[in-house]
């Protein structure tokens, strides 16, 4: 029994690993660059290390999701191999479970690894890492950024193999989806009212046409009941923008983009 125990900590210890490289995962590419660059330029070296994550998104989910199947698989074999084995043993004295003791054994242990896996290894961490994806970003960064070091030789070999196997079949790599007036349209309660709707194809074309420049990262306004914030610049473009409605009711006065350039 003391080594069902001992056996059944190591197997919810490399869950918890799982949990950590799905938390990482899910808070990295949620997390708003420019509030990292913020803590970054202010000196925060962990900052500074999850821009670089964020920033090489091939590289580490590369590097995550070679973490997450290694953890799986030994998780699996672990138990399968051990503790089943084990349960079996314990089972088949029970009077009338001597023939099934074996597949109780291993039905009890993969549903039970499998109940765990979803909620301490995917469900729990994904929703930390949704509920504060920039600190959380900072936390797992330097590990993360580690283990990529460590994984280097293995995450090339795969990222050629995927270069490769994508040109066989003859796909180009995704390019960075648009967001179109129309779909910006499509939000409740937002409104744009352009003077000539063909003066701009994109939201990011709205933004700018708005502002009557092109604006900086944190630049926002105020359009309808819903606060419109630039969160990424690439270069001139507007890379990422942030549509959040204001409370209702709320006695904030309208800042012009100007006054809100800094928040």
């Amino acid at each position: 029994m003391t080594e069902i125990i001992v056996e059944s900590v190591v197997i919810v210890l490399l869950l918890i690993a799982n949990g950590v490289f799905a938390m990482a995962e899910i808070a990295v590419v949620s997390a708003r660059k420019a509030k990292l660059r913020q803590f970054a330029d202010g000196g925060d070296a962990r900052a500074r290390a999850a821009v670089e994550l964020a920033e090489s998104p091939n590289r580490f989910l590369a590097t995550v999701q070679i973490g997450i199947t290694l953890v799986g698989i030994i998780a699996g074999a672990f138990g399968g191999a051990t503790i089943a084995e084990k349960l079996s043993a314990a089972l088949k004295p029970v009077l009338g479970l001597e023939a099934y003791a074996n597949a109780v054994g291993f039905g009890v242990v993969i549903t039970a690894i499998t109940y765990l896996s979803l909620v301490i290894g995917e469900l729990v961490p994904k929703r930390l890492a949704l509920g504060n994806p920039e600190g959380i970003s900072k936390l797992v960064a330097k590990p993360m950024h580690l283990l990529a070091i460590v994984a280097g030789p293995i995450v090339s070999f795969l990222s050629f193999s995927t270069e490769i196997l994508l040109r066989v079949f003859g796909i180009e790599p995704a390019k960075e989806a648009t967001v179109s007036e129309e779909e910006v349209k499509q939000v409740p309660e937002f409104k744009i009212e352009p003077p000539n709707v063909r003066d701009y194809q994109t939201f990011a074309g709205f933004v700018v046409k708005h502002l009557g420049r092109v604006p900086v990262e944190g630049e926002w306004f105020e359009q309808h009941g819903f606060r419109v914030e630039v969160i990424d610049m690439d270069g001139h473009r507007v890379d990422k923008v942030l549509l959040m409605p204001l409370k209702a009711g709320s006695a904030e006065p309208q800042k012009s983009a100007a006054n809100g350039a800094n928040q």
